[in-house]
């Protein structure tokens, strides 16, 4: 793991889970099935590293402003540094009617 070489924050982006809850680039987009594999990942590595290493999620417009804001509730244990780009790009006004935090990053 690259925290063995010295780094101290990691990004993380999200896929979609196979059954052994692996991850698995190019699977058809579920939001909540996502979330799920999302934070069980993030808590996985959390335990590894330990809260001295800082943690960054990009979700690349992935997300409604509703399931942004249920994710990032669901992630505060998880002492995220950044969620940059939750919020899908297609929906301009949702992006406008989301707090600012939700729009572009989260506990920056």
């Amino acid at each position: 793991m690259r925290v063995a070489e010295g780094w101290r924050t990691l990004r993380f982006v999200p896929e979609m889970p196979r059954k052994d809850r692996q991850m698995h680039h190019g699977a058809v987009y579920g939001p909540f099935e996502s979330i799920d594999l999302t934070l069980h990942w993030l808590r996985e590595v959390r335990l590894a590293v330990g809260d001295g290493v800082r943690l960054g999620l990009d979700y690349h417009h992935m997300l409604s402003p509703a399931k942004a804001a249920y994710f990032c509730r669901r992630a505060d244990d998880h002492h995220l540094l950044s969620l940059k780009e939750p919020i899908r790009c297609e929906s301009p006004a949702a992006s406008r009617a989301a707090p600012n935090d939700l729009n572009y990053i989260r506990y920056w």
